[in-house]
């Protein structure tokens, strides 16, 4: 998906983090993302963005991805922000979450998923890996056409065997093939 990816929806922590070593990089994951729009989620005034192609999302982030994947453009990621993946979630918007599994045991940090979440079916799409161990298991709402359009690919870059052909990312917000 990264291929058909034009926008990356950051947390402005995931932002200050990757602003500071992607433009600089040749990492394949940077040269997928330094050329992208990339739109910075924060509740904090006027983070600085330095990162070319950033702006600062200044409304409702439901709202605004919404409008967003009614255009004609191309795929929007959501890629390393826990708690933007979880607003857009549970408010019914994204058409797909790709949950990546790394095969290290962190012992400590956010969850994506907490005991007082809201009970959301989903439909496991497919899976794959890649030859680092990484597991990716691609999900859509529950009724969602596993044959729709996706194949996941890594963030960092790496070849996957995927499941199918087709297209994905970590998380994407694009229009839901059962509509709303």
């Amino acid at each position: 998906m990264m291929d058909t990816t034009t926008t990356v929806v950051l947390g402005r922590v995931s932002h200050t983090e990757w602003s500071q070593h992607l433009p600089t990089s040749d990492d394949p994951f940077a040269q997928l993302n330094n050329p992208v729009e990339k739109l910075v989620v924060s509740s904090t005034p006027g983070p600085e963005l330095s990162w070319s192609n950033a702006r600062l999302l200044e409304v409702d982030l439901v709202t605004a991805l919404t409008a967003l994947r009614e255009t004609d453009g191309g795929d929007t990621a959501v890629c390393g922000s826990t708690s933007v993946v979880r607003q857009l979630l549970f408010a019914g918007v994204l058409g797909e979450l790709v949950l990546v599994t790394h095969p290290v045991v962190a012992g400590s940090g956010r969850h994506l998923f907490t005991a007082d979440d809201p009970v959301t079916p989903l439909q496991l799409l497919g899976v794959g890996a890649t030859p680092r161990g990484d597991v990716l298991a691609r999900y859509g709402p529950a009724g969602t056409d596993p044959a729709g359009p996706a194949r996941v690919v890594p963030g960092r870059g790496s070849p996957v065997r995927p499941v199918r052909p087709g297209r994905g990312c970590r998380s994407r917000v694009r229009a839901p093939p059962w509509g709303q």
